[in-house]
């Protein structure tokens, strides 16, 4: 079995040797640092399967790390924060995060979102490598590496981004409830707000605002009940 790789960036030294042990416990292979622009670097340069990121680093802002991150790489992000108030999880999630957990933490919670995410990743790289599963539509194509592409221009998307454009794309012209939304597309490892899932509608038609016009408003609001996937031909 491969060894999964984990990033941390956190400046509390405590903190960092906490998780150090946690995970090494659960024999993933673990790098770390307190610099926000080393672990940068890292995570541009280097491949990892997930990335623990404290957001409030003293030598550089986590949530431009963060976003620095999501325009070259689809990396899992999980952020760790002495921050809990709704505000902080939205900005992180629009930063591009996939999970957002509150310090102080639970170990055993922390480790059952890190390995809903790792599981998810897992599953994700099998389906990759199975026939073309791309959805091609009129205004893009939606690839099988979490990228978006209208021939031209090319995004990248989160996975659970992804997953959500996914999901609304194979079932076109049918309106979905936010509840049913976090159901089939954030399943079990939903926790939080239910207007996460305005927070990922906003942050993939933002990504799909750079292709065209078209492509942006492909995901209408039905005011009062959710969101549809509307093909336009």
């Amino acid at each position: 079995m491969t060894v999964r790789r984990i990033l941390i960036i956190d400046n509390e030294q405590r903190i960092r040797e906490l998780l150090r042990r946690l995970l090494e416990e659960e024999n993933y292979s673990i790098k770390e640092t307190a610099s926000g622009s080393e672990g940068l670097t890292n995570g541009l340069n280097e491949r990892y399967d997930l990335i623990l990121l404290n957001p409030l680093l003293p030598d550089q802002d986590g949530f431009d790390i963060c976003r620095e991150l999501r325009k070259f790489k689809h990396t899992p992000i999980l952020m760790i924060s002495s921050r809990a108030q709704e505000k902080d999880r939205i900005r992180g999630f629009e930063a591009g995060a996939d999970d957002y957990v509150s310090k102080p933490f639970s170990p055993r919670e922390l480790l059952h979102r890190i390995r809903v995410i790792l599981d998810r990743t897992r599953h994700r790289e099998e389906l990759q490598a199975l026939p073309d599963k791309r959805i091609k539509l009129p205004q893009f194509v939606i690839e099988e590496n979490h990228r978006v592409s209208n021939g031209k221009e090319r995004v990248i998307l989160t996975q659970k981004e992804y997953d959500l454009l996914y999901y609304l794309a194979e079932n076109p012209n049918r309106v979905f409830s936010r509840d049913h939304l976090l159901r089939c597309v954030w399943k079990h490892e939903f926790v939080g707000d239910i207007r996460t899932v305005d927070t990922h509608v906003k942050r993939i038609r933002t990504k799909l605002g750079t292709l065209s016009s078209e492509a942006m408003s492909v995901i209408k609001t039905v005011w009062g009940v959710g969101y549809r996937f509307e093909i336009v031909e």
